[in-house]
């Protein structure tokens, strides 16, 4: 066994170092003068940062080797251009990888600190797309050597060793000790202070931590501008060793692992700057070039007059004035071309927006108060809940606290299975803050039945939910429930209900939640296809659900339909036990019909419902005079009052957005240069863009 290791370390170690001089000769192979005499050796420097997801024998199949439980990484590269299609890379990356598996089987635990040096080679796709281009998409190999240091979190702050008993709880004591009955109870610190090889619980011995990977990757290479690049992608790093996590096949008792490899995933973003070294020959010199060379060299793609090498703005529009360096004029200098001016003689030091129109006082008073939108009347999603972290911190109950048991928080979009399972329970909240969703159940004054709640949830599998409490300004604060007196045994199996919600809409865009305000329960989930989904309701009766959905018609959520869901799936109307089966059929061809509508069309919301307006204004103290004369002739201009204390004036109300862009051109035509369009739903305020969706 020993011998194939030491073989397989040298083969390795041989591969490394081929990789190195390979590289090595095929940078400096481009280090050379091309046909115009200039040295083209452009190393790129990158520095990252991503998540780092391990994929090992701990936690396997407990979905807990997701983004929930990545870890931070950090790396920086040097690139240089081997071919036009080919890119070689040197790499260092730290960080962290770790996992949790506390099970009726086992209990295990691990942090590792992660060293890699590495290079490998990306291919561009430079022989099937066109150039130039801005985003050039890569996959790349590579090979890599890797450090791993290994702790596990077996004691606490005051030097006491986890034990963990059949009943789930951890104490300080074994659970066969003669003494058990004075065992207290620990609570995990998460410190990750004991070397995993110097336990040598298996046996392995001083095992070497360091071995080799394959990362394989996929990204994007963003061109900002000639120096500056984005870099976006992911490299899923096949090791050599089992030994990252301390846990391999050849462990012993419960501890034993899976056959194969421990790995991870890293997924980063990194910033890139683009070095030219070497000297520059003269580009202009005709008399020594060939005929190719000058053929390409005298080339104006564009045809505005100014040859390919000399112009600084390729692909001018046919029959654009150009200055001497190929750039369409822009005389007023306001940084937008004349050709694309609305505004060709825009005042000296002015602002202007994309069509080079100055920005008056009260467009950029709008815009700023978007920006800082203390009021939240800009916003994307509604802030239902501030929270504020303060963990592990014991409360009471308490009048002025609610209790909630907190599922999980995501980042991005939920797989159909697990929001099928969360629509199941149905005392499920949800919202929005900084593109997380969080993921609540039930509301209580007392901290016992949050407990009791938490327990009925870790039946139908989320045993890594926490109980939390929320007082009357919606902070929330993690609740220490170690010392509770309920037990898991002690709760009926929670499962088997059938829960009937109604859906009233899917969009692919989010939409404010305080659009829906009027809407009853509502639960807001967005699937991993992009679309978010509403709901309101949740019923045990279909009777009630159905009532419901009437309720949601009447509203103006013409798409309504009821759906069922049960032990974590959807089911049919018409095996739910309820619903009659000719109810039960007729109201899932309605949904087949409906739910295709909103997949496609949006919410099937009333149109009467949504508006769309033009904005010729926000005042603060009256119309200005410059602007009165101008408001006067406009017939239909109609004002309200936003919560700041400021007046809006806005024109016109049109069904469609395409009807209300005609009225604010002739609204700018008529001097008014700041007019935009916006929507409005059951007389609420909402961006155009939101009505689009409503109205789809």
């Amino acid at each position: 066994m020993k011998k194939q290791n030491i073989i397989k370390l040298l083969l390795m170690r041989t591969l490394l170092a081929t990789g190195f001089v390979i590289l090595y000769f095929l940078s400096f192979a481009q280090f050379e003068e091309d046909s115009v005499g200039t040295v083209i050796f452009k190393p790129t420097i990158g520095l990252g940062a991503g998540m780092m997801t391990y994929y090992g024998d701990i936690s396997k199949g407990q979905k807990a080797n997701n983004p929930l439980v990545s870890k931070v990484g950090f790396d920086l590269r040097i690139t240089q251009k081997l071919t036009q299609y080919l890119d070689g890379s040197f790499y260092v990356l730290v960080g962290k990888v770790g996992a949790n598996e506390q099970t009726s089987v086992r209990n295990v635990n691990f942090e590792s600190k992660i060293t890699v040096g590495g290079i490998n080679v990306s291919y561009n796709f430079d022989h099937l797309l066109d150039r130039p281009r801005i985003v050039e998409p890569y996959v790349s190999l590579g090979i890599e050597s890797i450090e791993f240091l290994s702790k596990t979190d077996a004691i606490d702050k005051y030097g006491n060793t986890y034990h963990y008993w059949s009943d789930g709880t951890i104490r300080n004591l074994s659970e066969t000790d003669p003494n058990k009955e004075s065992a207290i109870r620990l609570q995990r610190d998460f410190t990750y202070e004991t070397d995993i090889r110097s336990q040598n619980l298996d046996g392995f011995g001083k095992y070497s931590e360091r071995s080799y990977a394959i990362p394989i990757g996929a990204g994007v290479n963003i061109n900002v501008t000639d120096k500056i690049g984005l870099r976006i992608g992911t490299a899923y790093h096949y090791t050599f060793t089992d030994y990252i996590d301390g846990v391999t096949q050849d462990s012993k008792g419960n501890r034993q692992g899976s056959k194969g490899t421990d790995k991870f995933l890293f997924t980063s973003f990194s910033l890139n700057y683009h070095i030219a070294l070497g000297k520059k020959g003269d580009p202009y010199d005709f008399e020594n070039m060939n005929d190719a060379d000058r053929l390409l060299a005298e080339a104006d793609t564009d045809g505005d007059g100014v040859m390919d090498f000399r112009d600084l703005c390729a692909g001018t529009p046919k029959g654009v004035e150009v200055d001497t360096a190929g750039c369409p004029l822009d005389e007023d200098r306001d940084l937008v071309a004349n050709y694309k001016d609305k505004e060709l003689q825009s005042p000296d030091s002015s602002m202007v927006d994309l069509e080079g129109v100055t920005l008056t006082d009260s467009i950029l008073e709008l815009k700023y108060r978007m920006y800082m939108d203390s009021t939240g009347e800009f916003a994307v999603m509604d802030d239902t809940i501030r929270r504020q972290h303060n963990s592990d911190k014991k409360l009471g109950g308490s009048s002025n606290k609610k209790f909630m048991v907190r599922i999980g928080e995501l980042n991005g979009g939920i797989p159909p299975e697990l929001a099928e399972e969360l629509l199941s329970i149905p005392d499920i909240n949800t919202w929005e803050e900084n593109g997380i969703t969080y993921i609540t159940a039930g509301s209580y004054d007392e901290l016992p039945d949050a407990v009791k709640r938490k327990l009925e949830l870790a039946k139908l599998g989320f045993d890594k939910s926490d109980v939390v409490t929320s007082d009357k300004k919606g902070n929330l604060s993690k609740v220490n429930t170690d010392n509770s007196s309920i037990s898991l045994s002690e709760i009926n199996d929670p499962s088997g209900k059938v829960i009937y919600r109604v859906q009233i809409g899917a969009f692919s865009k989010k939409v404010r939640s305080k659009l829906f305000s009027d809407v009853p329960q509502l639960v807001a989930v967005p699937f991993s296809d992009g679309m978010t989904r509403y709901f309101s309701g949740a019923f045990e009766d279909y009777k009630k659900a159905a009532e419901r959905k009437v309720d949601m018609i009447l509203e103006g959520f013409e798409g309504a339909f009821v759906v069922a869901f049960k032990d974590g799936k959807r089911v049919p109307l018409s095996k739910t036990g309820q619903a009659t089966p000719v109810e039960g059929f007729q109201e899932e061809q309605k949904e087949l019909e409906k739910t295709k509508q909103q997949e496609s069309k949006g919410s099937g919301v009333n149109k009467s419902l949504i508006k769309f307006k033009v904005q010729i204004g926000v005042y603060r103290d009256g119309v200005p005079a410059d602007m009165l004369k101008i408001f006067m002739s406009i017939k239909d201009v109609t004002e309200d009052k936003t919560d700041e204390g400021l007046t809006r004036y806005t024109s016109g109300s049109f069904g469609t957005y395409e009807e209300a862009s005609i009225h604010k051109k002739l609204l700018t035509e008529k001097g008014i240069k700041g007019a935009f369009v916006i929507g409005y739903f059951k007389d609420r305020l909402v961006t155009a863009q939101e009505a689009i969706e409503l109205s789809k």
